[in-house]
């Protein structure tokens, strides 16, 4: 299962759902939830960057189900997953449902990593969403979040969001405002009063 996460961190979709795939199996014989619920992650974390969407979907759900059923932390985590699918579905509106989800249970989780991540993704959905005010805001304090924490988003989902958040939309006043307004903000309990909106 540590090859899987190797591949996942390297963003090898191919080896992600190999190793995961070999896994699955064995967790499933040793009767272990959290191997088996990691291990559907993988595989559907595998299947989405290869644009396999309807599958890919079933697993993240299924993983979340056990995770559930079994008390399991990292449901925030596997409900980001699915807005990041959603997200490069062009599914702006169920992007935000899981997006926000997620970053609900993110601080109970006490996963501060994951408002960067889930923040991140909603500002790709502002920007998608032609609202450049807001998507410079959440980009903004997703990155002071990584620099009050001492991280940095894994490469490959950084490009990811980047890739919406063009440097032409980086240019435009209203981003700019947006980025101005979050500079000003203490990243955390903008995302407390996000929630509570």
């Amino acid at each position: 299962m540590r090859l899987g996460g190797v591949e996942f961190v390297s963003r090898s979709p191919d080896g992600m759902v190999k190793w995961s795939e070999q896994a699955l199996p064995i967790y499933e014989r040793l009767d272990d939830p959290e191997g088996i619920a990691r291990s559907l992650h993988y595989i559907a974390e595998g299947l989405r960057d290869s644009g396999e969407f309807e599958r890919s979907a079933k697993l993240y759900k299924r993983a979340i189900e056990i995770k559930r059923e079994h008390g399991l932390a990292n449901v925030a985590g596997a409900l980001h997953s699915l807005g990041d699918l959603s997200l490069d579905k062009g599914d702006l509106s169920t992007a935000e449902r899981y997006y926000y989800e997620a970053l609900a249970l993110a601080p109970e989780e006490d996963d501060v990593r994951l408002q960067a991540y889930c923040l991140a993704g909603l500002a790709c959905v502002a920007a998608q969403s032609d609202d450049p005010t807001t998507a410079g805001r959440l980009w903004t304090l997703a990155e002071r979040i990584e620099q009050q924490i001492g991280f940095r988003m894994l490469h490959a989902e950084r490009a990811r969001y980047e890739r919406t958040l063009t440097p032409a939309l980086r240019e435009e006043d209203h981003y700019r405002a947006g980025v101005a307004n979050a500079a000003e903000l203490d990243p955390l309990a903008a995302v407390a009063d996000l929630l509570h909106r």
